[in-house]
């Protein structure tokens, strides 16, 4: 450490590496039990250690209720007394004092040691209810999935800041004054789970629902067809067509329908694949499987996919 000279001074807590040291002529007074009692009592800051004394304002929920208090800190000469060398950043705001304290202009406290926790205010968080309702969609025919935050007495807490979650996404929405929050829904085919949650604030409790969504196939119609065709045997071309359209009456374009027939006389295989047009209309040509007087019944078939259900339609051939 070497050896002073005349009129300087060093002090050293426990860890010599945060020693601070000085000359008395360097300070105003002359009296050098003054200067003593100074040199002990203020910190490396130049601030009086008896009085530094710095808050940490915090508002959360402890169990159900929602707790206001502030942890007390004194600061110490080098930190090294401190069991929390630096408070916290803040990641909340308060309200303190009738006015918001926001987190980005609270500093942080340096070499803060903790003396204790002074309880400013609590007060019991009201419990919430949260519904929702279960869906039954056919598919191309979407609905709304509607969840309602009440409190316990059922009254409606509008503008609370739901989270639905559904098919791996989230989906945040604010309550209408009746607490309400709606969400369209159009899927594919499949059940599916919806959670709706609500996270509490400081003035409710949090709560979630979920909700059950089944979305079933669409129903498809076969049109134009009649019940017997008839048809000269001398008549080369013996086409019939349909048209394929789903419950929105949408045609249903470039898909494959086969048509199935049953009988005596007829010529080569029994079955013909064809797909729809952009029009939704497909067209099968049976000129040279029915060359004969017959009478034959047919059956026309969509298999159906993973949105639409399968549809048949059945009548009568005759060659005459």
């Amino acid at each position: 450490m070497g050896v002073l000279k005349s009129g300087e001074f060093i002090l050293s807590p426990n860890d010599y590496s945060l020693h601070r040291k000085g000359n008395i002529s360097d300070l105003i007074s002359a009296d050098y039990v003054t200067l003593s009692r100074y040199i002990l009592a203020i910190d490396i800051y130049s601030s009086p250690k008896s009085t530094i004394q710095t808050y940490e304002y915090k508002t959360e929920v402890i169990g159900s209720q929602l707790v206001t208090h502030v942890d007390c800190y004194v600061s110490n000469d080098d930190g090294h007394l401190a069991n929390k060398s630096n408070s916290s950043a803040f990641s909340n705001d308060f309200f303190v004092g009738g006015k918001y304290v926001f987190a980005e202009t609270i500093p942080v406290i340096l070499n803060g040691m903790f003396l204790k926790t002074f309880v400013l205010n609590t007060h019991p968080l009201i419990p919430t209810k949260l519904t929702a309702n279960n869906l039954e969609i056919t598919y191309n025919h979407g609905k709304y999935l509607t969840a309602v935050l009440n409190d316990e007495n059922g009254n409606p807490i509008k503008n609370a800041k739901l989270f639905i979650a559904l098919k791996g996404k989230t989906y945040t929405k604010l309550t209408d004054s009746k607490g309400q929050v709606k969400l369209f829904v159009g899927l594919a085919p499949n059940t599916y789970t919806a959670k709706v949650t609500f996270g509490g604030d400081n003035r409710y409790l949090k709560s979630s629902a979920t909700a059950k969504i089944h979305v079933k196939k669409d129903a498809v119609k076969i049109l134009k067809a009649k019940k017997t065709y008839k048809f000269k045997k001398s008549k080369k071309s013996k086409n019939i067509s349909v048209t394929l359209k789903n419950s929105k009456n949408r045609v249903l374009k470039n898909i494959r329908v086969t048509i199935k027939l049953s009988g005596k006389k007829i010529r080569g295989k029994k079955t013909v694949t064809a797909k729809t047009s952009k029009k939704g209309v497909v067209t099968f040509k049976l000129g040279k499987k029915l060359t004969k007087k017959t009478r034959v019944k047919y059956t026309i078939t969509y298999k159906g996919n993973a949105y639409y259900k399968k549809v048949t339609k059945k009548g009568t051939i005759r060659i005459v």
